[in-house]
């Protein structure tokens, strides 16, 4: 991985933390759909700088 996809994948990272995060300690369902919207843009920002495609990815973004 180059040092720019180094950083792409650790932005994902950070904004999966983000969402699971915000998933926990909301009850609003319009809240829970968009956590549930960045996890899903996440794990697509991480496979285009990983090897894996997107739906072997999703599984770590639950």
């Amino acid at each position: 991985m180059s040092d720019p996809s180094h950083r792409v994948a650790v932005i994902a990272d950070q904004l999966r933390a983000l969402a699971n995060n915000g998933l926990h300690f909301t009850d609003d369902p319009y809240q829970i759909e968009r956590f549930h919207t960045v996890l899903s843009l996440a794990a697509e920002l991480l496979s285009m700088v990983d090897q894996r495609a997107v739906d072997e990815l999703r599984p770590i973004f639950p």
